[in-house]
């Protein structure tokens, strides 16, 4: 199975060095020419992007990770292989829980224990919070109603009584 990479051609740079390390560019000038769109121009390379995904496919699937690792590093784009959110914890001592202050293991309720990241933001003035399990589903629901939707108490009642909305299970 061909590996998944993540490719950027967002700059001209960018675009240029993944046309030439894929040795693409008469595709290119075809799809061009079918769309009426200048894939030099970051939009038009947005609306043609099936078509380019398309063109490049067969390379990606004629090589392994190995080969295209030196020859994208080489040309100096901006590419990762792509992994699951699973996958790259597993295998990234940086993203290790224990490793990196900002990711610490949490107990989701009805889910289970995962390593969940914190905001990447600090500030000298406040301490950063822990990562924390998401709500449930309804933990807010009368919070909500009240200072969003502007409802009385007597009215979010009725709600709750009639099961309209309903709180945490």
């Amino acid at each position: 199975m061909a590996p998944m990479i993540m490719v950027i051609g967002l700059t001209d740079r960018q675009w240029r060095g993944l046309v030439k390390v894929t040795d693409t560019a008469e595709a290119m000038v075809g799809i061009s020419r079918q769309t009426g769109l200048d894939l030099s121009q970051e939009g038009a390379r947005w609306e043609a992007r099936a078509l380019i995904t398309a063109a490049l496919t067969p390379w990606f699937a004629a090589r392994t990770l190995p080969e295209i690792a030196p020859t994208f590093e080489a040309e100096g784009l901006t590419w990762s292989e792509f992994r699951s959110f699973a996958r790259a914890v597993q295998e990234d001592p940086d993203l290790q829980p224990g490793q990196n202050p900002m990711f610490a293991h949490v107990d989701q309720p009805g889910i289970g224990r995962y390593p969940v990241p914190a905001s990447p933001l600090t500030f000298s003035a406040a301490t950063t919070p822990p990562p924390a399990p998401a709500p449930v589903l309804g933990a807010h629901t009368e919070e909500v109603l009240a200072d969003v939707a502007g409802l009385p108490s007597r009215e979010i009642a009725r709600l709750f009584d009639q099961g309209i909305v309903a709180g945490p299970r």
